[in-house]
């Protein structure tokens, strides 16, 4: 062959796989394509099923495969069946949750609770299934390429009562919303009400293709046409194919009502308004189209894999759209009747947007900056040097100094509702009306300042920002300008937007977004979680959230999120940014004048550094926060262990691995995900876009392991995953053996208590028969003192007395003898007093108080002193020590010598009581008072309070001239007892 022709036939070839390459033709959806090389298991895909569990399941010739977003995972068979490599051609889940799977030259198998099953009895093979559907009850309906239908109750497959049997395959579809099933042969159709048949051919033709529609009825394509049919009415022709001879081989309603037609080499089309549109140009066959609830459109095709259709978030219109050069100023709509919409782009060209793509426009000689919509029609236009224009397919008229502007440079425009325009320029600001220039409009006078946006509020108040970051408020009858001192941030004012409930939003040149209200003046920052702080443009969609241009691109918050920051209610807000699902999360809106934003019904268009970027106000802002995550496997040391929401770890294993995923489909390689053992850490760990985690290290017991992921807005989901992990313990980690170990010690403790126990008995009996061999000595000795001395000192004492009794005796001998009497008799009561303190019988507070009562009256009656005693009536049965006894006898003695050396009394008064926890003794005389009458009574008094401090007491004395004295004697009972 000539090279010539090679060349030639290569050249035919390239441009055939050129042409078969699936591309786009929509600009307002992005494709996305998966290929063997990104890890589907075949490039033909039969059959695209997005099912309850969250998952988007795929059969191929390769078999049953799942995916989540990022990664396939091929299903294995179960015990008994054999069909995991099959070929597969249709897919359908029943209510009960089932995945029917229809093989080709094989048996009908659904997959459930992880396994393959084969209904009862096992289909034969000489059949292949052509659809499957749900009956009125919600059974499973098969329809079989030789006309019959088999119906699946109670585990077993049975043929089906009421359809009309006939040679071809039967195509079934459930109109839920009618409770019917409709039907389609090669040469009738109709649908089954229960028992009840309706058909309608041969009075209308037979259509190749049947859809539900879900209001009720069918949707019918017949010969490149698509009717609506109900048996309420005449069947209404909707729409033609832009090509009548695409062969249809998919067909789906989507979410929204449109219909979507998958065809055999035509590409695929989506039916909105009344009308059909290409939405991908194929030749590939189009063999299965579905959504999921995130309204994604998936597609399985023949040789060119999966693929998944998603409503651009952000639609740009750049060079491809017919813009004379991509960089954007200004965009605004006209107020004609066909609403164009304008660009203003750098190479001084107005541009109208018709029929999809921008006119060729008209060229200026002028710098241009920024257009607005005149009322009468055309464009005000303002420029950099040649002041205002008015144009209608050319300049009509211009204002300039000379006409009264206060500048040339104008870079701010804004009409009013009475069809005035304000004009914003370097120079100050202007009104136009009656194609008159004022620039002095308010009462105060020009505002000569070089504004930078115009916004108009309630009242009639105009706002203005300028390029100094002021903000002035003017109106017919004030004018207030706002600064720092205010709050402003005192960064270049680029927009205004006044609220409904009154307050004014501005966005700044890198200070943020601020609000004034009452006066106030508050922003929002990069620290409260804005996405970037420089604001372009504003503007307030109809569900309340706030939509912002930036040097980051275009993002949304909710007004009410910021409301709760600026007022403290809240830390943060969460900024939407729909670029990011597209890939365009980083371009510049550009701010060079205003306005530098338009919207057009549920379009919001900026310019920017692509070109013209409209936002679509009606589109969610985010993906789904409650996108289900799941744990799929758990890998133990390597291998792959089967569990259901619990494993047990053996006690020799080491790390464990578990795989994890988020089904969300609109962005998932922007879903991040952490995770934590609950009752051993409080931190996340970040995991990234990585859906593997991986834990060592668990000590014996029963764990959960949490995952989190957030959405593509950062925003982590509540609730997420979670897996009870039980790690088993080792032989020496055991209960029973800690039970074990733990009795055993409970056993040695309270041995060892018992022993400390038994040694401090038989210390305290040591010490109680110490005590007692104490108390025998004492008593012995009390007994020989009584018995041996105070015998003897007793005949002393009467030996003495018969002697003074005889015969006169020389004076000197009688002084004598009665010296020797009266030491007797002292030394009779010394003894008494020694005997009673060494007798261990007297070693009670009652005893004590007894004999300091008999001691006083003894001591005070042969004085002539009268003595008055009160002791109470029950008194403690304490026993006091020896020491404490003696101490406090001895006191009281002093007390009662002191009374009868100085008081010259003739009287006194005894009292003991018990109050709370003290004993109170207290001695009361009628003597002369006043203060100790010599060192001496100084001393007893010193010598009283010394011996009471030694019992943790007090001694208190009382005396006034004439009334006598009292002595009080208080001390702790604790410190009188027998210490144990």
């Amino acid at each position: 062959m000539p090279r010539c022709s090679r060349l030639l036939w290569f050249g035919l070839a390239c441009l055939a796989m050129a042409r078969a390459d699936a591309r786009a033709a929509d600009p307002d959806f992005s494709l996305t394509k998966w290929h063997t090389d990104r890890g589907l298991p075949e490039n033909s895909v039969a059959s695209v099923l997005p099912a309850r569990d969250g998952y988007i399941w795929i059969a191929s010739d390769s078999g049953l495969a799942r995916f989540d977003g990022v990664r396939f995972r091929r299903l294995d068979s179960g015990p008994d069946t054999d069909v995991t490599a099959s070929r597969m051609s249709l897919l359908h889940e029943d209510k009960q949750g089932r995945l029917w799977a229809a093989l080709y030259y094989g048996p009908l198998a659904y997959f459930y609770q992880g396994l393959f099953h084969l209904p009862d009895p096992p289909t034969k093979s000489h059949k292949i299934i052509a659809s499957f559907c749900a009956d009125e009850n919600g059974d499973l309906l098969v329809g079989w390429n030789n006309g019959e239908v088999s119906s699946f109750r109670a585990g077993r497959l049975e043929p089906a009562q009421g359809f009309p049997r006939e040679d071809g395959a039967i195509q079934l579809c459930a109109d839920h919303a009618d409770k019917r099933v409709w039907f389609r042969q090669s040469r009738q159709w109709g649908w089954r009400d229960g028992t009840n048949v309706v058909t309608l051919a041969p009075a209308l033709p037979t259509p190749s293709q049947l859809l539900a529609a879900s209001s009720g009825g069918v949707w019918a394509l017949r010969d490149g046409q698509l009717w609506r049919v109900t048996d309420a009415a005449e069947p209404a022709l909707v729409a033609r194919l832009p090509v009548p001879t695409a062969h249809c081989t998919a067909v789906l309603e989507s979410g929204d009502g449109a219909v979507w037609l998958g065809t055999l080499q035509s590409g695929l089309f989506r039916l909105n308004g009344g009308r059909f549109s290409q939405v991908i140009e194929t030749e590939k066959r189009i063999n299965s189209l579905a959504q999921d609830r995130e309204g994604n459109i998936w597609a399985g095709t023949k040789e060119d894999g999966l693929w998944r259709l998603r409503p651009r978030a952000l639609t740009v219109l750049g060079d491809a759209a017919g813009l004379a050069q991509q960089q954007v100023i200004s965009a605004s709509t006209c107020a004609d009747a066909a609403g164009r919409l304008w660009a203003l782009s750098e190479t001084r060209r107005l541009q109208s947007f018709e029929d999809g793509r921008f006119a060729e426009g008209v060229a200026l000689d002028t710098q241009l900056k920024c257009i607005y919509p005149a009322p009468g029609g055309g464009l005000w236009v303002g420029t950099w040097g040649q002041g205002l224009l008015h144009f209608d397919t050319e300049v009509k008229r211009r204002w300039k100094r000379a006409e009264g502007l206060p500048s040339d440079n104008v870079r701010a425009l804004l009409g009013d509702d009475r069809g005035r325009l304000w004009l914003g320029t370097e120079g100050g600001l202007a009104l136009l009306a009656d194609g008159r220039i004022n620039a002095a409009p308010f009462p105060g006078g020009p505002v000569q300042a070089n504004v930078r946006s115009l916004a108009l509020g309630t009242a009639g108040v105009l706002w203005v920002g300028t390029v100094d970051g002021r903000l002035l408020s003017l109106s017919r009858t004030r004018q207030r300008e706002f600064t720092r001192a205010d709050g402003l941030t005192g960064r270049e004012l680029l927009c205004l937007l006044p609220a409904p409930d009154g307050a004014l939003w501005m966005g700044t040149d890198g200070g943020g977004l601020s609000r004034l209200k009452g006066g106030r003046c508050q922003t929002v920052t990069l620290q409260h979680g804005l996405w970037d702080e420089v604001i372009a443009a504003l503007h307030l969609g109809p569900d309340g959230r706030l939509w912002c241009a930036s040097n980051r691109g275009v993002f949304s918050v909710a007004l009410a999120e910021l409301e709760a920051v600026l007022d403290d209610r809240a830390p943060r807000v969460h900024c939407t940014v729909p670029g990011r699902v597209d890939g365009l999360a980083d371009f510049t809106c550009l701010a060079r004048s205003q306005p530098s934003a338009w919207a057009t019904g549920d379009r919001w268009w900026v310019a920017t550094s692509l070109g013209l970027v409209g936002v679509d106000l009606r589109a969610p802002v985010a993906t789904t926060r409650a996108f289900p995550v799941r744990v799929e496997e758990v890998l133990l040391d390597g291998k792959v262990v089967p569990t259901s929401g619990q494993l047990l770890v053996p006690p020799h294993s080491g790390r464990i691995g578990v795989r994890f995923t988020a089904l969300s489909f609109v962005a998932p390689e922007l879903i991040s995900f952490r995770y934590r053992v609950d009752d051993l850490q409080t931190d996340w760990t970040y995991n990234g876009p990585q859906r593997v985690a991986i834990v060592e290290k668990l000590p014996p017991g029963r764990h959960t392991l949490r995952v989190q992921a957030s959405n593509n807005d950062g925003e982590w989901s509540a609730d997420g995953a979670t897996l009870a992990l039980v790690v088993l313990p080792h032989w020496w980690q055991t209960l029973w053996l800690r039970s074990l170990v733990a009795a055993l010690l409970a056993l040695l403790a309270a041995w060892a208590w018992r022993a400390a126990a038994m040694r401090k008995l038989r210390r305290r009996l040591v010490r109680l028969e110490g005590e007692q061999a104490v108390e025998r000595e004492r008593a012995r000795i009390a007994r020989d003192l009584h018995d041996d001395v105070g015998a003897r000192l007793t005949q002393l004492s009467y030996l003495s007395d018969l002697g003074l009794r005889d015969a006169p005796l020389p004076a000197a001998t009688e002084q004598k003898l009665r010296q020797v009497s009266e030491c007797v008799h002292d030394a009779v009561r010394a003894m008494d007093q020694i005997v009673w303190e060494v007798n261990p019988g007297n070693d009670s507070l009652e005893r004590l108080l007894e004999f300091m009562a008999r001691h006083a009256r003894e001591y005070l009656t042969p004085l002539d002193i009268r003595c008055r005693h009160e002791l109470p009536t029950e008194v403690p049965a304490l026993k006091i020590s020896p020491e404490a006894r003696h101490q406090l006898f001895l006191a009281f003695k002093e007390a009662l010598q002191n009374i009868v050396k100085h008081a010259q009394a003739t009287e006194v008064g005894f009292t003991a009581a018990i109050r709370g926890d003290a004993l109170e003794l207290t001695l009361r005389d009628n003597g002369q008072g006043g203060a100790p009458a010599s060192q001496a009574g100084a001393d007893g008094l010193s010598n009283m309070r010394l011996r009471l401090e030694q019992l943790r007491g007090e001694c208190r004395f009382e005396s006034q001239t004439g009334t006598g004295a009292r002595v009080e004697f208080r001390m702790p009972l604790a410190t009188l007892k027998v210490k144990q």
